[in-house]
């Protein structure tokens, strides 16, 4: 993906979101990604919280486990989206594959 798809999708994202929490939406939206590392090592990435980062072509996000969500949901009886983020990592935008709106 090259940097201007990247930040045209992550301003549609903004969008929507806001437009959801305008709506009284609290589903958080994020991206979906189709992530290959420099390693080679092809992975999907539900990432969140989405900004800049200091390095040149890169950003910054939350990674989203749906698993992790789910299980706490079942065992606490509640749900609260920012106990399932499982790490905080840096992203290069020319290594993704694909992303979506989820």
């Amino acid at each position: 993906m090259n940097t201007s798809d990247f930040y045209r999708l992550k301003k549609q994202l903004d969008e929507e979101i806001l437009n959801r929490l305008e709506c009284g939406d609290p589903y958080r939206l994020g991206l979906l990604m189709d992530y290959q590392n420099n390693q080679g090592e092809r992975k999907q990435f539900r990432v969140i919280n989405i900004t800049s980062s200091s390095f040149n072509g890169c950003f910054e996000a939350d990674c989203f486990s749906d698993f992790q969500f789910n299980r706490l949901e079942e065992l606490a009886g509640y749900s609260d989206e920012d106990m399932a983020i499982t790490s905080h990592r840096t992203f290069k935008i020319a290594n993704i594959i694909s992303a979506k709106i989820c």
